[in-house]
């Protein structure tokens, strides 16, 4: 008798099955980990925005807001002596979130030249299920976050 060596084409075949089986799962779960990492970086960069913001106030020694002209942007605002609209003045930087996450302002932070908010104020980031609400607080500029499943509270 001769001993063949090697695979048959009938298991080579069951093989790649199971390898294109376990592909179809991997591809589903990597595809979830990515929105959730995306969803982060966004609500992670916008709290890093406004702590930058809050800086740039005492470096500068001027009032500095926080101002969200639409559902995906937002901006850095010097105001000046300005202690009423924290989106009146220069535009000193922006943040565009990614694609499918909007930004609600439920009210606009500003902060004095010491870094404590003039503005109290909440931006709620939304996008892959999830949300991302940073407060910051009056007479403090103390900022806080809350994350959760669902849209912002």
């Amino acid at each position: 008798m001769v001993s063949q060596k090697g695979f048959s084409l009938l298991e080579l075949l069951v093989i790649l099955a199971i390898l294109i089986i376990l592909a179809g799962f991997g591809t589903g779960s990597f595809s979830s980990f990515y929105n959730k990492y995306k969803f982060k970086k966004n609500a992670y960069s916008l709290e890093y925005f406004i702590k930058e913001a809050r800086l740039y106030a005492l470096k500068t020694s001027t009032n500095i807001g926080i101002c969200v002209p639409d559902s995906r942007t937002v901006e850095i605002i010097n105001m000046g002596a300005n202690r009423t609209d924290p989106c009146a003045g220069s535009l000193i930087n922006s943040f565009v979130l990614d694609e499918g996450f909007t930004v609600e302002a439920i009210s606009q932070p500003a902060f004095d030249p010491r870094g404590i908010a003039i503005f109290a104020g909440n931006l709620c980031i939304e996008g892959a299920g999830r949300y991302y609400k940073i407060e910051v607080a009056k007479n403090s500029g103390y900022i806080t976050s809350e994350e959760g499943e669902g849209n912002c509270p």
